[in-house]
């Protein structure tokens, strides 16, 4: 025991430097050869394309284009693990390109006539399957030569119980085998780049899989004589999202959607029926498109607010999932303490139902940007307006949760204007936003008036240039045309 236990401990330290021996699903693993044995060992995974090489050498590849014209004959057999049978042929070309072999081995089995040219004679298996590990030898001819190649197919795959798409919170079985004889003495599990040490070599085992279980597992496995082979196995799983329970801030009367959907989107329709649990009692069927079983509101009220949940009946089982509507009103009422003769003071409260407790409430004044600036917002729940007459647009109070901004709701119209001071505190500097500096407008006014004297000017001007003219004295010119009949 504690030499095994040695052992796993020195793996974990050397597992940066060992090779990978493996890749992904879809692709050829790494072949070796055994030290005095001399046959080449090709790794691959169940269910992936993989190539059994033999092609010829630089000496024989001079021979072989000189007998080009009369062709070649190959013919690659086998002989499985573990059978008592001897060798048959899996596929074999004769030089007039007459094809034979065993079916149906035959027709996932490939050799390719214009690698031929180039003295490539390797056989593709398309895909692997377990019963094709194996001995392997190729035997090619070609005018008085014979090339042979021998090479030993390992295969590995990761299995899965139960096997297909899973639903969330059903277990599965992961176990990582090979057709080697000898069993693995430790094995890795991957996440990502993440390694699981399993305690049973080439299982691991999990009880109740979500959302974040699904994609791709890579299982490794070492064995005594120092080799190791790689490969992976991707997990389906069908689930309700958002896969936690979600806050939805909302300002009220705005409308709102509640998120619940169905990933993947299964291609068949397996969903037997969907609700929506309201806060204060009662349920809601909903129906699903494409996989979406949203919930829409009209309008979004304090007394709409709460938790409500989501139910997807999925293979005869219940899916659930959690979104809580956060309602953000802004109410005005008359503040406490006296008030300058003919006008009332005003102030703002922002609230928020439910409420987590560690909100900022964030105050942006009318007509202004909401962008970063030089003057300080207002901080507080509570804002009181002091400068009468009405406003273009409401004061804005917005939800902050550190940098994140939760959601926003505007106040009533018909308030006075922008002046305004917190209660209870002074305001604090914000990099949400800012007041538009008044030096701008300043600046902006200056530069119309500025035009509009200049424009005065110059028509002035240009009216004292035009020779002056006397309507009154025109019309007392004689007619000469009228003195001559006189």
């Amino acid at each position: 025991m504690l030499e095994r236990l040695s052992f796993e401990l020195l793996l974990l330290l050397l597992l940066p430097l060992l090779p990978s021996g493996g890749v992904t699903a879809g692709s050829q693993l790494p072949e070796k050869e055994e030290s005095g044995s001399g046959v080449r060992v090709v790794w691959a995974q169940t269910g992936s394309p993989v190539q059994l090489p033999c092609s010829l050498g630089p000496q024989e590849r001079m021979a072989y284009r000189s007998s080009l014209l009369r062709g070649a004959a190959v013919s690659w057999d086998h002989r499985p693990d573990r059978a008592s049978s001897g060798w048959y042929t899996v596929l074999a070309v004769e030089p007039s390109g007459l094809k034979r072999g065993r079916r149906p081995r035959q027709q996932r089995a490939q050799l390719r006539g214009l690698d031929f040219l180039r003295g490539d004679f390797s056989l593709r298996l398309l895909p692997a399957r377990r019963p094709d590990a194996g001995d392997y030898r190729a035997t090619v001819s070609f005018g008085d030569r014979t090339l042979r190649c021998l090479l030993h197919l390992s295969m590995a795959a990761v299995t899965a119980d139960p096997p297909g798409t899973l639903v969330a919170s059903d277990p599965v079985r992961l176990t990582c085998s090979s057709t080697r004889p000898e069993p693995p003495v430790f094995s890795l599990w991957f996440r990502g780049d993440t390694p699981i040490v399993s305690p049973t070599p080439g299982l691991l085992y999990l009880p109740h899989v979500t959302l974040a279980h699904a994609g791709h597992w890579r299982c490794q496995l070492f064995f005594s004589d120092g080799s190791n082979v790689s490969v992976s196995h991707r997990l389906h799983v069908l689930g309700l999202e958002p896969p936690e329970q979600r806050t939805i801030y909302v300002g009220a009367g705005s409308p709102a959607e509640l998120p619940c959907r169905l990933t993947p989107v299964p291609e068949a329709p397996a969903v037997l029926g969907a609700h929506w649990s309201l806060p204060r009692g009662g349920v809601l069927p909903v129906e699903g498109v494409n996989g979406s079983f949203a919930l829409q509101l009209d309008e979004v009220t304090p007394e709409r607010a709460g938790t409500y949940h989501c139910n997807v009946s999925l293979r005869g089982r219940w899916l659930g999932t959690t979104v809580t509507l956060a309602a953000i009103t802004v109410t005005a009422t008359d503040s406490p303490g006296p008030a300058p003769a003919g006008s009332r003071r005003r102030q703002l409260l922002c609230a928020v139902t439910p409420a987590r407790g560690d909100e900022l409430f964030l105050w942006t004044p009318p007509r202004v940007a909401h962008g970063p600036g030089d003057a300080p917002l207002p901080v507080g729940p509570w804002l009181e307006l002091e400068k009468e007459g009405l406003q273009a647009g409401p004061w804005t109070c917005s939800l902050y949760l550190g940098q994140q901004c939760l959601g926003s709701a505007a106040g009533p119209l018909g308030l006075p204007d922008a002046g305004a001071r917190l209660l209870g505190a002074t305001p604090h500097p914000a990099s949400p936003g800012k007041l538009l500096p008044p030096l701008g407008l300043s600046f902006g006014l200056s530069f119309l008036l500025l035009s509009a004297i200049g424009a005065f000017a110059l028509l002035r001007r240009r009216r004292s240039r035009r020779p002056q003219t006397f309507p009154a004295l025109e019309n007392q010119t004689r007619d000469p045309h009228k003195e001559d009949q006189d």
